[in-house]
């Protein structure tokens, strides 16, 4: 990215942060973090700048898969929050933390975390929905993936509501959490069995991501999508869809995305009966995994990933004899 002069270092620190973000939300995470490591040193002596410029950096090595080093940064900015007494930022790092250990699969843990990004979205000074979605949104996946899906669904469909029927203050980055919200709750209702709901919910994901170049929402929209074809029966739209998102994914690099998309492969290979492909794609998930777990040296985060139950579900249906 080319140089470009701005009047003094606080406009020099947004420029440089917002870049960064930019980059994050169109899953180019190298990109990202290239750009944040470029700060200005004058910029840098501004709190607000490296507050911002460090949580998006945490944003972008999660988004590429390195977890340590991104709680590692998001930590640094919490406590620097605490010293300076920061309310703008500190419930953004907040509910991003619980996506990092949700990432992991660590979602006991995620869910302390969204739970409290949901109470201090109040404490901001004014009411700032954006936090508050991502909070609640975040909140739904791990109820989701603790089995109380009720109560998540509660989440979802706050967002919805907002997503659909925003007051005129409730319009900033409505554009970025409606994806996933209708992401999560398609993926919910094709749990509950009703894939014609899912797709109506993917399709609304895929209709913005695609207009904005979010390649994350482009693979979850797309593999929703999948899945709930294949739920249908149409096994040949379902691989339309897969491959897609597959394609996506592989570019987006980002781990969770690229495992279950190679898992969604699978179950769709066993269902045509291409039994070794299934076995292959199954395989290919795993590898997957097994390079996240590689690269985690606290041992608490990556026994929780590797007992996790879909970590689990996936070793197991792997293992089953042709």
């Amino acid at each position: 990215m080319g140089s470009v002069e701005m009047p003094d270092p606080f406009t020099q620190g947004l420029w440089n942060w917002s870049a960064g973000l930019g980059a994050f939300w169109g899953g180019r995470f190298d990109e990202a973090i290239g750009i944040l490591q470029g700060l200005p040193e004058d910029a840098a002596r501004m709190v607000t700048n490296r507050l911002y410029n460090w949580w998006v950096r945490g944003m972008a090595l999660t988004g590429r898969g390195d977890y340590e080093p991104a709680l590692a940064w998001l930590q640094k900015v919490l406590d620097m929050c605490e010293r300076v007494g920061d309310w703008q930022v500190r419930p953004r790092v907040v509910n991003t933390v619980g996506w990092v250990f949700a990432e992991l699969e660590g979602h006991q843990q995620a869910l302390e975390w969204n739970q409290s990004g949901v109470q201090l979205a109040g404490t901001v000074g004014m009411p700032d929905t954006e936090i508050e979605m991502n909070a609640r949104l975040n909140l739904g996946d791990n109820l989701v993936a603790l089995g109380r899906p009720d109560e998540a669904e509660e989440q979802f469909a706050r967002a919805e509501r907002v997503a659909r029927y925003p007051e005129p203050g409730q319009q900033w980055l409505r554009w970025r959490w409606s994806m996933h919200c209708f992401a999560s709750y398609g993926e919910l209702w094709l749990d509950r069995g009703e894939p014609t709901k899912a797709l109506a919910y993917a399709d609304e994901c895929l209709a913005t991501a695609e207009e904005t170049s979010s390649n994350k929402y482009i693979v979850r929209g797309r593999r929703l999508r999948g899945r709930a074809l294949l739920a249908q029966g149409h096994l040949d739209d379902a691989e339309r869809e897969l491959l897609a998102a597959s394609h996506v994914a592989t570019d987006l690099a980002n781990p969770p995305q690229l495992w279950r998309t190679h898992a969604a492969t699978g179950d769709l290979r066993r269902a045509q009966g291409r039994t070794a492909d299934a076995q292959r794609a199954y395989g290919e998930a795993l590898s997957v995994i097994d390079a996240v777990a590689t690269g985690l040296t606290d041992q608490k985060l990556r026994e929780t990933f590797l007992r996790s139950d879909p970590v689990a579900a996936l070793r197991r249906t792997n293992e089953v004899d042709p």
